[in-house]
């Protein structure tokens, strides 16, 4: 009876069961002993790895985590909750194209987790910039549990990114509804608020977002900005500080969110005569995400409040960013099919993040009123979400009015292509809601960049710099 007895404790299937049971129970150190236990008897059990390393995800490991789960799938490819585990520890790392393909392996298994796989492959794609698929594929998670407070949330976020502000809140509704009263809830409507230039809407959702989490460093960040706006400079700063110490002592790292608390603390100083902080700011947000556009433009501007960086500098450092960020796509755009014909209307078209209440709009309205119409056919492309009665006057202005908030930069210069356009003249350069690299996509074959920023951007594809003796004195 003992020989049983002992033959049976030795069984690396009855340890693991044991492993499991103690993992239940929450006693994760004799788990992790008795998963060990069976890799020696066993070294090529996929289960034992695989609770290592939800251990290792539960102790914020998660490097460890996705190697152990890595190597229990290399022997067992077919189990859902691992790919599961897999995205959670490379979405915990920040590698969110690596965390979205596992929810995808994981959603396509299907089995009981599908949900959790399904809104876990939605938030990834999210955080990959893949807004549309992402409201298709938590609308599918949505099917399954319509009840998922957090998950109408994603969506709401999800169709932010998309540009859809006005459907984007009905999930919201349906998350406060659900869930009470969230933080996330509260922040996308903040969000949402801000989008369209209603200040003190979003400042109020985002104050009770921070009401109910206090330590939310993105609320925090968020709410430093929407302050700035109504010069509480103080408040404002606190809330970027704040989110800042928080973002700095958070483990595991978060790069992408702490890449965009320093962008808005910078942003918050670029006014206040400190150009070498927000330069650093710009300069610490690259080294944690150097796809930042905003924190690129943001770091070019500054250079030009600096004392210490000369005119020299600063056109290298622009086409340094070119050279990086916008001419690669340049080389690889394709040839032009714009009619030839002599005397026909030209399609001019004026691409701007500004055409709403801002002193571009202010310049521009004339030019847009007086354009000969015989001779040109007006486009407008907007970049800014947000819509006001001087947005409303430059639409009457325009034969063909184009919103491209939301949609991706390869689309967009489809579109662009498809409107045979044949001057396309950029009225942001390296300022807020800019479409550099669509720009850098070469959609038209004359490109001109004039009024909203006074340098060079920096990039081949952008033929002719509209300027002055004032802007450009000679000499």
């Amino acid at each position: 009876m003992e020989s049983v007895t002992l033959a049976i404790a030795m069984n690396p299937q009855a340890i693991m069961l044991r492993a499991v049971e103690h993992f239940r129970a929450g006693r994760h150190a004799d788990a992790e002993e008795s998963a060990r236990q069976v890799l020696l008897q066993q070294p090529d059990h996929a289960e034992a790895m695989h609770l290592l390393g939800v251990l290792a995800l539960h102790h914020a490991q998660p490097a460890l985590a996705e190697t152990l789960i890595q190597q229990s799938l290399a022997i067992l490819p077919d189990v859902a909750e691992a790919w599961r585990n897999l995205g959670l520890a490379s979405g915990q790392q920040g590698n969110w194209p690596q965390a979205a393909a596992a929810f995808q392996h994981a959603a396509a298994l299907g089995g009981p987790g599908e949900f959790e796989s399904l809104d876990g492959w939605g938030y990834a794609l999210i955080e990959t910039h893949q807004a549309k698929q992402a409201i298709t594929v938590l609308q599918r998670a949505l099917k399954l549990r319509p009840q998922a407070a957090p998950t109408w949330t994603r969506l709401a976020l999800a169709l932010i990114r998309d540009g859809k502000l006005d459907e984007a809140q009905l999930p919201i509704n349906e998350a406060l509804r659900l869930g009470g009263d969230d933080v996330h809830a509260h922040y996308a409507m903040g969000i949402v608020f801000s989008l369209r230039g209603e200040v003190h809407q979003a400042i109020d959702a985002l104050e009770q977002a921070r009401q109910l989490a206090p330590d939310n460093a993105k609320v925090l960040s968020s709410l430093g900005t929407e302050l700035e706006k109504l010069d509480r400079v103080e408040e404002s700063l606190a809330c970027h500080r704040h989110a800042l110490d928080l973002m700095r002592a958070l483990q595991p790292r978060a790069p992408e969110v702490e890449a965009g608390v320093y962008v808005n603390y910078a942003n918050a100083l670029k006014d206040r005569g400190q150009p070498q902080t927000v330069v650093d700011c710009y300069r610490k947000a690259l080294a944690l995400n150097p796809a930042s556009a905003e924190a690129q433009t943001g770091l070019l501007m500054t250079l030009h409040r600096s004392p210490d960086v000369s005119p020299v500098e600063i056109r290298d450092a622009h086409v340094a960013w070119g050279r990086a960020h916008a001419d690669p796509l340049t080389a690889v755009a394709l040839p032009h099919h714009n009619a030839r014909e002599p005397g026909r209307r030209l399609r001019i078209g004026y691409l701007s993040g500004d055409f709403c209440q801002h002193p571009i709009a202010h310049f521009i309205e004339p030019v847009l009123r007086h354009h000969d119409r015989s001779a040109f056919e007006v486009f407008c492309f907007s970049a800014h979400p947000k819509h006001d009665e001087v947005t409303a006057r430059l639409h009457g202005y325009a034969d063909q009015w184009r919103e491209l908030f939301g949609i991706d930069d390869d689309a967009l210069a489809g579109y662009v292509r498809g409107d045979g356009i044949d001057l396309l003249i950029d009225l942001s350069g390296h300022t807020a809601h800019h479409r550099l690299p669509l720009l850098a996509r070469k959609p038209a074959p004359l490109q001109l960049t004039w009024l909203g920023y006074q340098n060079t951007l920096g990039m081949k594809a952008i033929d002719y710099r509209i300027t002055d003796g004032i802007c450009d004195p000679p000499g």
